[in-house]
């Protein structure tokens, strides 16, 4: 029980904040705080009391930190990797480093070797118990190390199906492409995972992994990704994983359903469209064609386009038609798109002056 006291020390008035208590099975003041004279209280309340100037101040990083840990916690992520890759209980788990981990790429990365720093100077220290020699860059490899494939995709499939379920992400169209990243890996390396390839970042000189996904269109939330060689080309990383694709979209979802899977033209081919297509689970699918597959269609007049509806296609016109690509009848479009011509235009103007050496 909590009472305002007052003191009087050589003719002045102090009062104190105490704090009562049965000790001993009698009444007792088991803490006080000092809260001034009256006049310094009442100056308080008025908010015109002269405050102590701070001898120093820490400052931690705690938005972007805070905000990710509470989604995180809230999807039960560290859980659901313990699950699936458990350990002695012995200071932090599996899931507790790979929660670290990810918060520091997505909010400021650093090395291995340096996020015991880069932990210390956020929020985080205050909810995940570590101390700095548990940070170490050796003890984040072990813990890595000690998730085995299995269990990283058996961590998907549950982690994918419960954000599909609480935030009811439509599974009616999904959208699949690949990417590369460039890496400082040593050339002489034994990994088989970096290779020299065409790096779309333009950097020929490292080393490349490639990145694999499908998002639904919704927020591009991911729900299936796959690392491969640098060197493996997109077409033949894509007919590997065409299968894999339809078995996490059974996974996630417990209904049956027939999604459409979105794609661009370099995964095209006709034994990719029977296998998108076979099965239990069936792909639509929308893609582009390369000019060699529609030739005929580009002779078709401007007259036979109608207009596309939607504020947002101002000036695009389209011709629909039914085209036999791969042995089977498919819904082509053709798309006129007048912003899309003055961009191309300006580019082949550009290089036409440059290949004859005139200058802008």
């Amino acid at each position: 029980m909590a009472s305002i006291i007052k003191k009087k020390k050589k003719n002045q008035v102090y009062y104190y904040l105490a704090e009562s208590a049965r000790v001993n099975g009698k009444p007792r003041i088991v803490r006080q705080k000092y809260l001034g004279r009256a006049e310094q209280i009442a100056a308080a309340m008025e908010g015109t009391a002269e405050l102590d100037q701070p001898k120093f101040s820490i400052v931690l990083e705690f938005g972007a930190v805070m905000a990710l840990y509470d989604l995180a916690k809230r999807l039960g992520v560290v859980d659901l990797i313990n699950t699936v890759s458990p350990k002695r209980n012995q200071g932090l788990s599996i899931g507790d480093y790979m929660l670290i981990a990810a918060i520091n790429r997505a909010v400021e990365p650093t090395s291995k070797h340096q996020i015991a720093e880069w932990f210390s100077k956020t929020s985080l220290d205050r909810v995940i118990p570590a101390k700095s020699s548990m940070l170490s860059s050796q003890r984040f490899w072990d813990n890595m190390n000690s998730l085995s494939e299995d269990a990283i995709r058996q961590f998907e499939d549950d982690f994918t199906r419960k954000i599909v379920q609480q935030y009811g992400l439509s599974l009616d169209c999904l959208i699949y492409d690949t990417t590369n990243f460039f890496t400082y890996v040593d050339t002489h390396s034994s990994s088989t995972l970096p290779q020299r390839g065409h790096s779309k970042e333009k950097r020929s000189d490292l080393k490349i992994v490639g990145l694999a996904m499908m998002v639904s269109p919704d927020f591009s939330v991911p729900l299936f990704h796959e690392t491969y060689a640098g060197n493996d080309p997109d077409a033949k990383q894509f007919r590997s994983v065409i299968e894999r694709l339809k078995q996490r979209c059974q996974t996630i979802c417990e209904t049956p359903l027939s999604p459409t899977l979105v794609f661009d033209k370099g995964n095209n081919s006709s034994d990719h469209m029977k296998k998108l297509q076979s099965g239990e689970m069936k792909f639509h699918v929308v893609g582009s064609l390369k000019l060699s597959q529609c030739k005929s269609l580009l002779e078709v007049s401007k007259e036979q386009f109608v207009p596309v509806t939607g504020t947002k296609y101002k000036g695009v016109t389209a011709y629909r038609t039914t085209y036999n690509v791969y042995d089977q009848d498919m819904t082509v479009l053709v798309v006129y798109n007048p912003e899309l011509e003055t961009g191309q235009l300006q580019g082949i103007r550009k290089k036409h002056r440059t290949m004859h050496g005139q200058t802008a």
